[in-house]
């Protein structure tokens, strides 16, 4: 491949992402399948770009893409409505993992014949959705916010229990040692890292913003320590994801907090604290919007260009179906244990239970068993293959199914 036909791909892949943002915006399906069908055309299809070579990069390209898509999430979350939902997201992220986790190993351990720890496994790693996928589709959708920020917090929740479980399971594999209560106290304390870092962070960060203004490398200067935040949590074995997103968060709200607590502040501590000082502009929520386009963009192709299925069989096949079934019964039961104290229309449920589409995380995971020299695990990439490709045609359908629900709920209120 010449050095002008890879710009001429790279163009061609931005102008499609576009085009596939704006249907998305205009007819409510989204652009997730058909980037990663240029993906799986580009490499698995024609063999123009090998997926093989792609592999080594796919942690740091992952992560990447996960900062900066979390991070504008975070800009858009209102932290009273935060507050109210995050109980309930935490709920609904814990059942829906609990489920897909006990269903999808009983039945890899009964139907695929795998051992035990890989059956687990292999549940762990296919027990929650990817925030990469919900988080920017949940934003486009017709539900209410405050929904929207239930499903935003539920997915970076469910990444951490799918990066804690996963990592407990391993450890189990290699050393015979493994200890749920460990695994219960790692994700409390990531959680509180998390939280108190970038609380303390988002707050200096937004008084900083606030006094340079509209300094022009002033978005630059934070994406940077939004990465050197990354660093700091992952090294206090804290919840990085959680952690970007409540940076974001803190940024958009420290604003109306100054306001409400201001004066209280200068009584107690004599300092002075106005809400003026800590303003967000609307530039940096713009151009973090156009980064986040283009960086999810070629997320969504790489996944595809990582997508390898030369061991597909037919019954790997039709067992892959099997363990999307069960992740959909397990989302559906505990949809409907939360459904009640959420006050869900039937369109707004119909979103939620849309929403279990796997990704990238899941595909990295997939890869480690075979890395760290465990038996057995030669066909689990190929079976969270087949599963992230139904699971996000399983979204697309979903969402357009309950964007015409809510389009008739909203007529006929």
């Amino acid at each position: 491949m010449t050095v002008a036909v890879a710009f001429a791909l790279i163009g061609g892949v931005i102008l499609i992402g576009f085009l596939a943002n704006l249907l998305f915006r205009l007819s409510r399906i989204p652009s997730v399948l058909l980037l990663i069908a240029i993906g799986v055309l580009l490499g698995p299809g024609t063999g123009w770009i090998s997926s093989d070579s792609l592999v080594a990069i796919a942690p740091f390209f992952g992560t990447m893409a996960l900062l900066i898509i979390l991070f504008e999430g975070g800009l858009e979350l209102d932290i009273l409505t935060v507050l109210q939902q995050a109980p309930k997201a935490a709920i609904l992220a814990v059942l829906t993992y609990l489920f897909s986790v006990v269903s999808v190993a009983t039945f890899a351990f009964y139907a695929v014949h795998l051992s035990l720890l890989n059956s687990l496994l292999l549940a762990s790693i296919l027990g929650a959705a990817s925030p990469a996928i919900c988080i920017p589709l949940v934003s486009g959708l017709s539900i209410r916010s405050e929904i929207k920020t239930f499903l935003k917090l539920e997915s970076a929740l469910g990444d951490v229990l799918l990066l804690l479980t996963v990592l407990l399971v391993l450890d189990l594999q290699r050393t015979g040692k493994g200890d749920a209560l460990d695994m219960i106290s790692g994700l409390v304390m990531s959680i509180a890292v998390a939280f108190v870092i970038s609380s303390i962070a988002g707050v200096l960060w937004a008084r900083l913003i606030g006094w340079m203004g509209k300094e022009p490398l002033a978005y630059m200067l934070t994406l940077g320590f939004v990465f050197l935040l990354y660093f700091v949590v992952e090294e206090l074995h804290g919840s990085a994801a959680i952690a970007v997103l409540m940076f974001g968060m803190m940024l958009e709200n420290t604003q109306v907090i100054a306001g409400h607590l201001g004066e209280r502040v200068r009584l107690l501590f004599g300092i002075d604290v106005r809400a003026e000082q800590f303003v967000l502009h609307q530039f940096m929520k713009y151009i973090t919007e156009e980064l986040s386009f283009l960086i999810r963009t070629f997320f969504f192709v790489y996944l595809g260009l990582l997508l390898n299925f030369d061991d597909l069989t037919l019954r790997i096949g039709v067992l892959g179906l099997g363990l999307v079934v069960l992740l959909l019964i397990s989302r559906w039961l505990a949809v409907q244990l939360v459904k009640k104290r959420s006050g869900l229309t039937r369109g707004e449920t119909q979103a939620v239970m849309a929403m279990l589409p796997r990704g990238l995380t899941a595909a990295v995971m997939a890869f480690l068993p075979a890395q760290y020299g465990l038996a057995g695990v030669e066909h689990i990439p190929v079976y969270v293959f087949v599963v992230i490709v139904l699971t996000n045609i399983l979204m697309t359908a979903g969402v357009i199914f309950s964007e015409r629900r809510l389009a008739g709920e909203k007529a006929a209120a």
